[in-house]
């Protein structure tokens, strides 16, 4: 019987993050309340603060497990995909596919209403990307695709910079362009500054 219990609970909390996650995705943060998940998950707000004792909880198990999910389908694609342009390539295509409907006030709700998750956030983000960057500068390098006269280091860190000013509501005040537009446009920029010719020639028969 707690077996049977402990897999019911386990499929909510399942169902209630991933309902979570596409609601904060598409409405921010702020506007969507305890009530809007348990409504839309189909289950009663007693049974919600069963599950997580506040809404601060819910944002914050929701963020791990989006950051954990992007993890996992960027160790697929560094498997699947070969040569290092077609690789940074491919990812940027999955997160722009993943942030589609990525409301402009998500982060901004973060930032101001759930600090813990927002450190969170930019912690395990900064560090995934720090980490996958760095080992693509180093594989462009060695393969002859990425010009051997760059610092991967420095690189990283600008790289890692640039990507925190795409989320940052002070960066893009007007929110004139939107998340996606503005991730491609960074992508096109990395790429063309860091690529040999061999490299261009491989860039531009791919579409981003």
């Amino acid at each position: 019987m707690l077996l049977f219990r402990g897999r019911i609970a386990m499929e909510s909390i399942r169902k209630i993050l991933s309902t979570a996650e596409r609601m904060f995705m598409r409405f921010g943060i702020r506007s969507v309340t305890m009530d809007d998940v348990a409504r839309e998950t189909s289950i009663s707000k007693k049974t919600l603060y069963r599950c997580f004792r506040d809404k601060d909880e819910l944002v914050k198990k929701t963020i791990e497990q989006h950051l954990n999910a992007i993890n996992e389908k960027m160790d697929e694609l560094d498997q699947r995909e070969g040569d290092a342009v077609s690789n940074t390539l491919a990812i940027a295509n999955f997160i722009c596919s993943d942030h589609r409907e990525l409301n402009p006030s998500l982060i901004f709700d973060l930032k101001k209403y759930h600090s813990e998750s927002y450190a969170l956030f930019t912690r395990q983000r900064d560090q995934m990307i720090s980490t996958r960057v760095l080992d693509n500068l180093k594989k462009g390098i060695v393969s002859g695709l990425y010009r051997n006269d760059l610092n991967p280091e420095l690189i990283c860190r600008f790289y890692i910079n640039s990507v925190g000013s795409l989320f940052d509501p002070e960066s893009f005040p007007d929110m004139e362009f939107d998340f996606v537009s503005r991730y491609r446009e960074l992508i096109r920029y990395h790429l063309h500054g860091i690529v040999t010719p061999e490299g261009k020639k491989l860039l531009d028969k791919i579409q981003i």
